[in-house]
């Protein structure tokens, strides 16, 4: 953990977990982080799934010059998702923007000398994309280096499972952002490559709908619609059923 993130006080989830021999089975586990971003906590939040817990016998450890992260791949069966152990983390909620982009600085150009030294690393890759939101020349040249390593890279990739589908979700933020006039071939390979994950079938088909809209395409806008909506319902269910 770090420090700007805490526990909530329900972990019945966590010790059932913990206590439940059967748990050994897996060797990581993703808790969730939610994003808050004012000071009094009360507002709107994002959630997403963070692999921080792993087991130590597996020889897994931290690795990376910032966002540090697991060194060995596992696969989705190995993992153990938690639907209700939620660590809040309240750092967006101090940053200035100034801050913001001097920290973004900052990281980006730690991250240039691990990807000097990785170039076909993803998961740098995907740091390094996520590092360069403020600045347009460097989001955009980053963006093209990712396409070009992530269309060059295949399953047996070491941080295919992890960083890849995120990585596409996250290009094709960066290309909608900057109405890219790729992004329509961009979606087709992310269907294609990746067409049963929650990170096409929720979050790069929330963006294609809205790019669609924006083209006027609507009968392909409610069809898209349609099946963001499916998918994000079914994972509601499932987040129920686990609850």
């Amino acid at each position: 953990l770090d420090a700007d993130e805490y526990l909530v006080p329900d972990i019945k989830e966590l010790v059932t977990f913990l206590s439940d021999k059967s748990s050994k089975k897996f060797k990581r586990a993703t808790v969730i982080i939610r994003n808050h971003f004012s000071k009094t906590m009360d507002d709107t939040y994002t959630d997403f799934n963070a692999p921080r817990m792993c087991r130590m016998d597996t020889g897994t450890r931290y690795t990376g010059i910032i966002h540090e992260n697991f060194d060995q791949p596992v696969t989705i069966d190995e993992f153990y998702i938690f639907a209700n152990t939620v660590f809040n983390h309240d750092g967006y909620a101090r940053i200035t923007p100034e801050h913001k982009i001097k920290k973004e600085k900052r990281n980006l150009e730690l991250l240039q000398k691990e990807l000097e030294a990785e170039p076909d690393n993803l998961k740098v890759i995907l740091q390094c994309l996520e590092s360069a939101t403020s600045d347009t020349e460097k989001r955009r040249y980053y963006t093209k280096y990712a396409i070009n390593k992530l269309q060059n890279a295949t399953p047996n990739d070491k941080y295919w499972n992890s960083s890849a589908p995120c990585l596409a979700k996250q290009i094709a933020v960066y290309l909608n952002f900057d109405c890219d006039p790729y992004q329509e071939s961009w979606y087709n390979w992310v269907f294609k490559t990746f067409p049963d994950l929650e990170n096409t079938t929720i979050d790069t088909n929330y963006i294609y709908t809205k790019y669609l809209f924006g083209k006027g395409n609507y009968n392909e806008c409610i069809k898209s619609g349609k099946e963001y909506l499916e998918a994000f319902s079914k994972r509601e269910h499932k987040n129920n059923i686990a609850t």
